[in-house]
Order: structure tokens, then C-alpha cells, then sequence
């Protein structure tokens, strides 16, 4: 089975270089060239185009961040389904719209390819040690034809339904760690002001019941000293809890919004109630503003 990756952004890389270690054929394309130099220095064959990576390989994953993003590289003109030889399937590793996921595998399928939507989480630190959990919509079928390919980047993989189906189980994965985030700052900044230190509160509340994943990643990731994306966020959002103007805000605060914006609609469509999460949007929707006042 030749395998085709396409996006190897901060969570594809490492997830495609997994399934470079565990010993499948990869080819990989990504629309920023500068990306692909450590496939190269790792003996991965690198494509020019979407279309043309498309052309070498039976299965094609992709890792795009934007609805713009994955357009091109599926739909435009070297995009994968204008390649003379189709892939038998397209893994769809984004986070996006459950209605994005479903048109995009009907547009697929009048070239003749089949798509599951398998959205990760986990970051980068998972990708790199193949712990990510995937989220899975589709055909079980399909599923099986890219499972040992996402085995070797995923802890558990679950078939949650239809096509669609991965994309709903990830946007409410975001819903409880945007939450969580937001819940981990407030907390914090109340510590802070009662004079607890910053450092001792978090590790004081692990193993009880406000432990989680997203606060033991804060605590690793501060104490490493380590900029990631969790703790850029939660410590931009205690900036903007205490008012410190200037402040850094880290992590794309604008992808964030787009899976949140996501989550609420499906809420509304479905008759499902999401106050806490329309109220995150505002939140976040202020520390977006603030990041891009301090850019």
C-alpha cells in the first residue's frame, strides 16, 4: 500500500514521519516546499504537486488547517482529484465542519475515491509519539484499508459512524479542552491573586478531580520551559484576565475559533443546547483581538 501525505504542518509532520518509521511507502507534498526538508533528509520521495502524489499512491492523507487549504490542495488545479490516476482513498486528518467533510467526499467520489474523515487530537508531542487519539467517519471498510497507516501515529482509533461522524466526535474533543483551557487560566489567576504561586497551584491539583490531559500538558510544557500552543493560550487568557495589555498571546487563537465556531453550529442545527461554548466564543474571540493588537 503507497501511502501520500499531504501537509506537513506542525501535527503532520510528525505524524507523517510515523508512518515513514514504521516502514510504509510515503510520498509527501506540502504547499510550503521548506516543510518537506526533513522527509528529504529522511529518505521520503517528495512530490511536486497534490495531482502528482496523488498519481504514485493507493491512499492519500491529508493535514490541511483551513477550509481554503484543503480546497486547493483536493480541488484546485493540481489539487488530488485532478490526478490522471486517482488514489483509492483520501484520509481526511483535518478538523473541519462535519458538512465540509461530507461534500468533500461526495465531490471525491465522482472521481471514482472514497473518503473517511479521521480528525487527530493529541498535538504534535502525541503525533511524534504515535499516542494520538482519531475520530472516525465513513465506511468501516475504508477504515481498515488506512488503519495500519494511522496505527502508527494513533493509541486508539474509534469508528464512531457515518461519514461526518469523526468530524462531530472532534469538535466535541475541542468543546471540552477549549473549556478546559479557559477553566485552567481562570483558576490560575485566582490562585495568583490570593498569593498561591503560579507554579505550586496547577501540580497541587493534579490527581484530584480538576485534573485533566490539558492541565498535566500546561504543567509539562511550563515547566520545559517549552512556548506550545496549550500554554500560549492559557497564559494569554490570564493576561486578559488580569488586564496585562501587553502580554503574548501563542497558538492560532483564529484555527481555535474556526473548530469552536464549527461545534456551536452543529449544536444549533441538532436542537443541542451549547451555552458554555457560545460563551467561549466571546471569550476567545477578545484574545484573538488582543493577539492580533500585539503581533
Amino acid at each position: 500500500m503507497r501511502i501520500g501525505w499531504v501537509g506537513v504542518g506542525n501535527i503532520g509532520a510528525p505524524m507523517a514521519m510515523r508512518v515513514h518509521d514504521a516502514g510504509l511507502p510515503l510520498t509527501v507534498w506540502n504547499r510550503t516546499a521548506a516543510r518537506m526538508e526533513a522527509f528529504v533528509e529522511a529518505g521520503v520521495e517528495t512530490a511536486h504537486s497534490a495531482a502528482e502524489l496523488a498519481d504514485r499512491t493507493d491512499v492519500v492523507f491529508v493535514c490541511i488547517d483551513t477550509v481554503a487549504g484543503l480546497e486547493e490542495v483536493l480541488f484546485g488545479s493540481d489539487g488530488v482529484a485532478t490526478s490522471a490516476s486517482p488514489p483509492r482513498l483520501v484520509v481526511d486528518t483535518s478538523t473541519m465542519h462535519p458538512e465540509v467533510a461530507r461534500a468533500n467526499a461526495a465531490r471525491l467520489a465522482e472521481s471514482g475515491v472514497s473518503m473517511i474523515d479521521a480528525p487527530v487530537s493529541g498535538g504534535p508531542r502525541g503525533a511524534a509519539e504515535g499516542t494520538l487519539a482519531s475520530f472516525v467517519g465513513g465506511e468501516a471498510s475504508d477504515l481498515e484499508v488506512a488503519r495500519e497507516a494511522m496505527e502508527s501515529y494513533s493509541g486508539r482509533i474509534t469508528h464512531l459512524g457515518a461519514l461526518g461522524s469523526g468530524q462531530v466526535g472532534k469538535l466535541c474533543n475541542q468543546m471540552i479542552g477549549f473549556a478546559t483551557m479557559a477553566a485552567i487560566a481562570e483558576a490560575t489567576s485566582l490562585g495568583a491573586a490570593c498569593g498561591l504561586s503560579r507554579e505550586a497551584l496547577p501540580t497541587a491539583l493534579t490527581g484530584g478531580f480538576a485534573d485533566s490531559t490539558m492541565l498535566r500538558e500546561y504543567i509539562r510544557a511550563t515547566e520545559a520551559g517549552e512556548g506550545t500552543a496549550t500554554t500560549g493560550i492559557i497564559n494569554g487568557l490570564r493576561a486578559l484576565y488580569v488586564g496585562e495589555a501587553d502580554a503574548h498571546v501563542g497558538g492560532r487563537v483564529d484555527i481555535l475559533l474556526k473548530d469552536l465556531g464549527a461545534a456551536v453550529d452543529v449544536a444549533h442545527h441538532n436542537g443541542s443546547a451549547a451555552p458554555l461554548s457560545g460563551t467561549m466564543q466571546g471569550l476567545y474571540r477578545m484574545l484573538l483581538h488582543h493577539q492580533g493588537a500585539h503581533d
